[in-house]
């Protein structure tokens, strides 16, 4: 009789199958299972938090490995500082390509709308408070990656003026 009645034996079940499907119904609407931290669904499902209680399980060793593969086939990301980096590097790599300097201008927005100018602003304001980690700043300056733009505009304009001054 309480099954006919929708009763649910296992919430803690039912709860991670509703954050799944609403995770799926993301991804299928905006092409990532992620999301930020506040987002809710039309329907008020607060998916942001769920998703970051299932990061928090996962780093305490609390999240069953059937659902770690579950949410892991479907692009669930679980360190999103990690994937934000390894997004704005290729980006900064794309740039590259095309424009021949890994550099942009601070208000540069890749057609994808992703924020190039700005991610690499926040790299520089890392690097100069000391926070920035030192295999990040490798993998940046093995592209060609300028921490001080103004140094560099200098230096460059200077190099010309050395070029003209002997022609």
């Amino acid at each position: 009789k309480l099954e006919e009645i929708g009763f649910v034996w296992d919430s803690f079940e039912e709860s991670f199958n509703q954050g799944f499907e609403e995770t799926l119904r993301h991804k299928e609407q905006h092409g990532t299972a992620n999301t930020p931290a506040s987002y809710k669904t039309l329907e008020g499902f607060n998916l942001g938090s769920w998703q970051g209680t299932q990061r928090n399980n996962f780093k305490n060793s609390t999240l069953s490995q059937d659902r770690i593969k579950k949410l892991e086939e479907i692009g669930f990301v679980w360190d999103k500082l990690e994937e934000s980096f390894n997004q704005g590097f290729e980006e900064t790599l794309r740039y590259k390509k095309q424009h021949g300097t890994a550099n942009a201008p601070n208000s540069h927005k890749t057609p994808e709308g992703f924020k190039l100018g700005s991610w690499q602003s926040h790299q520089r304001r890392a690097y100069k408070s000391g926070t920035l980690e030192q295999d990040r700043i490798k993998k940046l300056e093995e592209i060609g990656f300028v921490w001080d733009q103004l140094e560099e505009s200098f230096n460059q304009g200077f190099e010309e003026t050395l070029r003209y001054k002997e022609q």
